[in-house]
């Protein structure tokens, strides 16, 4: 499903990129509107935890989560320069220290884990066509074109792009095709533009493309 429906991107994308000159400011603006609701219900389930577990509304990762934000906010307001840019990484390494000196931590699986791992390719066996599958993902694929139209507009705007939606949408959209379709011989789920960049950039005013492949270089090998 995932190998199917990152085909079809290459196979609508040329439709959908004649369809962006009805997405004016308003739309795209409603289109982040959106992404923003749904970032929060997200997060904020991961949070709150399950409702009807035990853990559901606990005190504590309400607490750890509100401490990390607030380290953040402190961080970005005490520091200057590099350390102003870094606030982002330091909260959420502080909120770590915080979550480990309540004992709300675990690494045994981290340090019993292999100190090298390969990715394998196509690791449940030989791909399987199946229908059911792939229908409700290729529905996916349509809803993540918009997302990423407006989250490229976005932080297009903040870089100082003068390119059109047009010259830039279609090129995030192939991206995500391509390392969706790569991530499928290897096992994963749909890669996707993720929201959480248009707040990143804003926060940190790194618009530099080349730390964003050193940072993904960095987690391929972490």
């Amino acid at each position: 499903a995932v190998i199917l429906t990152s085909l079809f991107y290459f196979l609508v994308l040329p439709i959908y990129a004649r369809l962006l000159r009805f997405f004016p400011k308003i739309v795209i603006g409603t289109l982040l509107l959106l992404v923003s609701i749904n970032l929060l219900k997200v997060y904020g389930g991961i949070v709150v935890g399950k409702p009807g577990t035990p853990e559901f509304a606990s005190l504590m990762p309400i607490g750890l989560a509100l401490a990390t934000i607030a380290f953040t906010l402190l961080f970005a307001r005490l520091l200057k320069g590099t350390g102003s840019q870094l606030a982002v990484l330091l909260g959420l390494v502080a909120g770590t220290v915080l979550a480990a000196a309540l004992g709300q931590t675990d690494f045994s699986a981290v340090a019993q884990g292999p100190l090298l791992s390969l990715p394998t390719l196509l690791p449940f066996g030989a791909p399987k066509f199946d229908l059911a599958a792939m229908v409700p993902l290729l529905v996916f694929s349509v809803i993540s074109m918009v997302g990423a139209t407006g989250q490229t507009m976005a932080v297009a705007e903040m870089v100082g792009s003068k390119d059109s939606a047009r010259t830039l949408v279609p090129r995030t959209v192939r991206g995500d095709a391509v390392v969706s379709l790569a991530g499928g011989f290897l096992g994963t789920s749909m890669i996707i533009t993720s929201g959480e960049n248009i707040g990143l950039v804003r926060a940190t005013q790194v618009r530099s493309r080349y730390v964003t492949a050193a940072a993904g270089l960095m987690l391929a090998l972490v």
